[in-house]
Order: C-alpha cells, then sequence, then structure tokens
C-alpha cells in the first residue's frame, strides 16, 4: 500500500504536492488507529478485562479496511466509516490521492479530530472511574 502511491505520485507533475498529500493522510490514518486502539483499550476501565473484545475488534478493523469500500452499503457502510472507522483508515485517503477534493479532505480532518478528541475523552472519564475507585478503597 505504502509503495503503489508513492510510485503514482512520484510520476506525477506535482510531486512535492502528492508526497506532502500522502504523508499528511498517513499521519491522519495513523492517528486514527491510535484512537481506535485507545478506546478498545480504555473500555477495560469500565467493562473489566476486555483483551479478547480488542482483539476481536483490531481484527475486525484490519479485515475491512482491505476491502474496496463500494461492496459495503447501507448500515454497514455506516458502521465501517464510525465504530469501526476502517474506511477512514484506508478508503478515503486512497480516494484523496486517485481524486482529490477540498471537501473530503475536509472530511477526513474533521473525522481525526473528533475521533482523537473521543478516544481522549473517553480514556481521561475511565482513569477518572479508576482513581475514584481506588480512593474508595483506601477509605475502608
Amino acid at each position: 500500500m505504502v509503495i503503489a502511491p508513492c510510485k503514482v505520485s512520484l510520476s506525477s507533475t506535482r510531486t512535492q504536492a502528492a508526497i506532502t498529500l500522502f504523508v499528511l493522510l498517513g499521519i491522519q490514518a495513523g492517528l486514527i488507529f491510535t484512537a481506535f486502539l485507545v478506546i478498545l483499550c480504555s473500555l477495560a476501565f469500565f467493562l473489566g478485562n476486555t483483551e479478547g473484545l480488542a482483539q476481536q475488534m483490531l481484527g475486525a478493523l484490519v479485515s475491512f479496511s482491505t476491502y474496496p469500500m463500494n461492496i459495503f452499503s447501507g448500515v454497514v457502510r455506516l458502521l465501517l466509516f464510525t465504530v469501526v472507522p476502517a474506511g477512514f483508515i484506508s478508503f478515503v485517503p486512497l480516494q484523496l490521492l486517485h481524486q482529490f477534493t477540498w471537501p473530503l479532505l475536509g472530511g477526513m480532518l474533521g473525522f481525526t479530530v473528533l475521533f482523537v478528541a473521543i478516544a481522549v475523552g473517553v480514556f481521561e472519564l475511565g482513569l477518572k472511574r479508576y482513581e475514584s475507585g481506588n480512593l474508595l478503597g483506601m477509605q475502608n
């Protein structure tokens, strides 16, 4: 996946812009992937041992990221762009590299910021829950 977009980018006349876009999209996909992992692992604060669930969801993210998005429709497609953000990790970046549009880049940036903010929020909420549980245990 990394080699093909670079090869296409380097053969174009707008090499600098294409490489910059490729790097930007790679960083955003990495942030979304990391935020997804933070959310999954933060579920342990609320549900206890969630290692199996986290592994299954991570497997789903990786698996669905390898399929073309046009084979999914309706509710499944909505889930792949929200709950399991495979669409924003693979489909949107590839679409932007092949056919750039400002609204799609804005949507990608907006989703990245929103998803990272949700991950930070879930982690902080779980951490507060964990800390308050420890304080109650110390009082007894």
